[in-house]
């Protein structure tokens, strides 16, 4: 301490310290994240996926030169709203185009990285309707190896 203002403080805050009465009640630990108290290994495994947070700073987005729509989409990339837009796609169509969806639905996503890492690692870029043709080609693929799904 190198001032009186913080010289003061401290002996505020020993003041404060001072004054609190413990009780007499022994400590207890709760583990908040079963209804029971106890700590499980299976109720730590679920609560590292519970609330996933970014630490992303999202003012780099919305300052970016970019257009309003691009930016929105990579906001809510990093707020993980991929989960909730899979169960709105693919919950919401008709049950028997569920799997076909889903399977449209992951070799986009699959193609679209593929492509990502394709412009950084090899600096080469295909055009969408590449892409895009890319994706068909995939799923005929897969058609062809494990039959027609119900379209």
């Amino acid at each position: 301490m190198s001032t009186v203002e913080q010289m003061s403080e401290f002996i505020m805050l020993w003041d404060y310290v001072q004054n609190i009465t413990l009780s007499e009640t022994p400590d207890t630990i709760t583990w908040h994240w079963t209804s029971h108290g106890e700590y499980t290994t299976k109720s730590a495994y679920n609560i590292q996926f519970a609330a996933v947070y970014c630490t992303f700073e999202a003012k780099h987005i919305w300052r970016a030169q970019a257009e309003g729509k691009h930016r929105f989409f990579v906001w809510q990339l990093v707020q993980d709203w991929t989960s909730g837009l899979w169960r709105v796609s693919v919950n919401s169509a008709p049950k028997e185009k569920r799997r076909a969806l889903a399977a449209i639905l992951i070799y986009t996503c699959w193609n679209l990285w593929n492509e990502r890492n394709r412009r950084i690692f090899q600096g080469t870029c295909s055009t969408p309707l590449r892409v895009l043709s890319l994706i068909k080609e995939e799923v005929a693929l897969q058609q062809n190896a494990c039959g027609t799904p119900s379209w």
